[in-house]
């Protein structure tokens, strides 16, 4: 009896560990050009429906992915906000990072290095969209660039490689692309 109360606390443990969200994405392709090569069709507007649970969902443009939270565990950064990777990555003095924000947001930005000390600094107030940051860093090491806004502290990991006179960041683009949520179907 044991044995079988076992078996089963295990089979329960490994059904919950292999849960997993669906992303369904959508590309459209279609025929065209001198060659008849594929070339990718905007895609206006998406349906999705489940006829065995009685659900529907439409997808409308510019976004093409559907998450769909089978446990209803929470999706992490389904908003699109956040940080992305600096690029270069190790870098030669100057690098490029995006901010995304879902909405109008204070913005406290800073590189430190891994004794915490800070190296550039950016505080401002941005709308919703895409900004790009240029920074320049002129001791080769690695930092750390933080970016927190209301909606949560994000940081990553940066490494120059070269010598520059002088440590800045500076807002070089802003975006007005039209951020928002993505969908989010629980069904």
């Amino acid at each position: 009896m044991k044995k079988l109360f076992f078996l089963f606390v295990l089979l329960m443990a490994f059904s919950c560990l292999s849960a997993q969200t669906v992303t369904l994405t959508f590309t459209g392709v279609g025929k065209g050009g001198i060659y008849t090569e594929e070339i990718y069709q905007r895609i206006d507007s998406i349906r999705v429906s489940n006829h065995t649970r009685g659900w529907e969902q439409m997808i409308y443009h510019p976004d093409t992915v559907l998450i769909m939270d089978v446990l209803d565990v929470p999706v992490i950064d389904v908003l699109g906000a956040g940080l992305s990777q600096n690029v270069p990555n190790p870098f030669d003095c100057v690098t490029e990072v995006d901010l995304n924000l879902s909405e109008k947001d204070n913005v406290d930005m800073q590189v430190l290095d891994a004794n915490g000390r800070s190296y550039a600094e950016y505080h401002g107030t941005l709308p919703a969209g895409s900004h790009r940051f240029e920074i320049t860093m002129a001791v080769p090491q690695a930092y750390f660039l933080t970016a927190i806004t209301s909606k949560g502290k994000y940081t990553v990991k940066m490494v120059n490689l070269g010598s520059c006179g002088v440590n800045k960041m500076t807002l070089k683009s802003s975006s007005d692309v039209d951020v928002r949520v993505k969908s989010l179907v629980e069904n």
